[in-house]
């Protein structure tokens, strides 16, 4: 499901640095369509000491089975990687292939400047345990006139498993349903515990606020396939 096919280096410059030239491909090889792709990618030097580690990136993607991506994984290298042929560094990739479950939590109406309101919101989902609760603060008008929406939502995982980088979204939506700005927040939730999303909306005046909504979801990866691969540097002199 991975293949490095490139790592070439180029000469170091005066301070010492080699710029990495590199492409990963990465193939779906599960039955499933793939939304994201986690990765990380380590350099080890000539002596096969760790160099560079370059970890906890994310690619939002769309893969249906067979179908492949390519990245380019970046490392901060110095000269005294190699023993000076730039032909004996390697680099280490792996990636995880995760796909993607959305749950649609429900809307709040704004409230006006200087308010908040709270919301229980059911979901009937596996995953959630019971009720989400939901708060939006509008915050008091600055010297410009503008406010900031403040969402807070907690949740808790109704399962054994530890659940990595649940993202919930937020949209503020106006009264004819088109979307005004949307944010995203990112937590883990401890199995059976609980996760909390804080994510805002900023300068907003009042007129802009008037009869608006903020419509909340949440998203849900889970890994479906996970690999590695390796490469050898070669010189790039060109």
């Amino acid at each position: 499901m991975i293949e490095v096919t490139e790592f070439k280096l180029g000469a170091p410059d005066s301070d010492g640095d080699m710029r990495p030239d590199t492409n990963v491909n990465i193939t779906n090889t599960t039955d499933e369509t793939i939304r994201q792709v986690r990765h990380s990618t380590a350099f080890l030097g000539h002596d096969g000491g760790p160099v560079s580690f370059n970890t906890r990136n994310t690619e939002d993607v769309t893969l249906d089975p067979g179908e492949t991506t390519s990245i380019s994984p970046y490392g901060y290298l110095k000269s005294v990687a190699t023993a000076g042929g730039r032909d004996d560094v390697k680099m280490v990739s792996s990636a995880r292939l995760m796909k993607r479950d959305f749950i649609k939590l429900g809307s709040v109406d704004t409230p006006a400047p200087e308010k908040s309101v709270s919301k229980t919101m059911s979901v009937g989902s596996d995953v959630i345990e019971g009720d989400v609760l939901v708060s939006v603060l509008v915050t008091k008008p600055d010297d410009d006139g503008e406010s900031y929406v403040e969402v807070k939502v907690l949740m808790k995982n109704a399962t054994d498993q530890f659940i990595e980088e649940a993202q919930v979204k937020a949209q503020l939506i106006d009264e004819e349903d088109a979307q005004i700005d949307d944010s995203y927040s990112e937590e883990n939730i401890p199995a059976n515990g609980y996760g909390m999303f804080e994510t805002s909306f900023y300068g907003l005046k009042k007129s802009k606020l008037r009869d608006t909504t903020v419509k909340i979801g949440l998203y849900i990866y889970s890994e479906m396939e996970s690999g590695s691969a390796e490469k050898v540097s070669e010189p790039d002199d060109g």
